[in-house]
């Protein structure tokens, strides 16, 4: 029984990482969780913290430049 429980919280978490979606913002910070009400502020940021899944820059002005590479 532990193991079907653990097989299930290895599946979810899996997913959850694997799906992971965080948002960026001008106004945001990069101490937040990256949610769409507590973005982060820099796309450098984001890309750190993820290796798979979307990053959504949020309307706003950025002041920063970002070298994007080895990402799809």
């Amino acid at each position: 029984m532990k193991a079907l429980y653990l097989l299930i919280f290895l599946s979810i978490a899996t997913k959850t990482v694997c799906s992971q979606e965080l948002f960026v913002s001008p106004t945001g910070n990069d101490n937040y969780a990256g949610t769409k009400n507590e973005p982060l502020k820099t796309l450098s940021k984001a890309l750190s913290l993820s290796s798979q899944g979307t990053i959504y820059l949020l309307e706003g002005n950025y002041k920063q430049s970002t070298i994007i590479s080895n990402k799809n």
